[in-house]
């Protein structure tokens, strides 16, 4: 589900373009500028996930890419997204993978608890859930 405070305000303008459904044109704009986390939250008020989810990677929200990732549901996305967390810190793939886990997606969260030097027990949990 995405979050429905933007991840920094939206001024006047941005407001306008939301109310007239020209979110594509928006976000295509704040990407071009360089705000793209604004740009991922934007196509993801009308669901276009893939954009978001390459939007959020762009901005450093893995977190964001991956839940995004989840919703658009193409496994090859959602393979591109869970390689990013290889370079991430424990905390981010502890919460990656409790976010794979409450989406059932247990496999998954295994997949990202691998990378790291999490306990052998942690991704045993995760995959005992897969059947």
């Amino acid at each position: 589900m995405a979050p429905t405070t933007p991840p920094e305000p939206l001024d006047p303008d941005m407001q306008a373009q939301l109310a007239q459904g020209r979110h594509e044109q928006l976000a295509a704009r704040l990407g071009a500028a360089g705000r793209h986390a604004l740009a991922g939250w934007v196509l993801e008020q009308i669901w276009e996930f893939a954009g978001a989810c390459e939007h959020y990677a762009r901005a450093g929200r893995p977190l964001d890419a991956l839940r995004a990732a989840i919703d658009l549901g193409r496994p090859d996305v959602l393979d591109r997204v869970i390689a990013i967390f290889e370079a991430a810190d424990a905390t981010t793939r502890d919460h990656a993978a409790q976010l794979l886990q409450r989406r059932g997606r247990h496999a998954d969260a295994a997949r990202v608890l691998a990378f790291g030097d999490h306990s052998p027990a942690a991704r045993a949990r995760a995959l005992i859930h897969t059947n």
